[in-house]
Parts: structure tokens; sequence; C-alpha cells
């Protein structure tokens, strides 16, 4: 889901022979919805920038299934990394919880 919302013409065209990343924290709520989008850190502006606008649009929707602890749901934070090999076009999401 976040591959398809990711708008990868915001991305500078003139870099191709690098991949840029960003790593993100998100706070997970009860209800599976999206809260507290922050960045850890970043190589690319542009690249932290639309995986913050990409996330931010799922805030409403609940996206994720949420972690339980005796059998009742719970917040949880999740890290991912996020990575845009400009010479390949592939865009890649890795949890790095």
């Amino acid at each position: 889901m976040f591959k398809q919302n990711f708008d990868i013409s915001v991305l500078d065209k003139e870099t191709i022979e690098k991949t840029d990343f960003c790593e993100i924290s998100i706070v997970c709520e009860i209800d599976g919805s999206v809260s507290n989008a922050i960045q850890i850190s970043t190589t690319n502006k542009d690249v932290l920038e639309e995986s913050l606008r990409t996330i931010k649009s799922f805030k409403k929707r609940s996206i994720f299934k949420p972690a339980t602890v005796k059998g009742k749901p719970v917040r949880y934070k999740l890290k991912y990394r996020i990575e845009y090999d400009y010479k390949e076009k592939e865009l890649k999401v890795k949890s790095i919880n």
C-alpha cells in the first residue's frame, strides 16, 4: 500500500547512480490507524518528505492489525527504512524493529 501511494515524481531525476533512504518511526493505534510519524534519519529530504506525506495519508484508515497484550489491542511503535534506488527505479520498504 505504501509503494502504491508514494509519488516518485517528486524525487530528483538527475541522480541516477545512487540510493537514498530515510528511516521513520510511526505509532500504530489500537484501531490500526497511524499516528506520530517522525524522522529518525535521512540522506535526502525529498525521500523523507514524500515518505511522511504518504504515511500521513493513511492516518484516517486502519491499515495495521494492532498488537495485543493479553488479548487486548495496544498502541505500538514501528520503525521503517524507505529506500529509493534511482538506477533501478525501485522503492523498498523495510521494517527495522
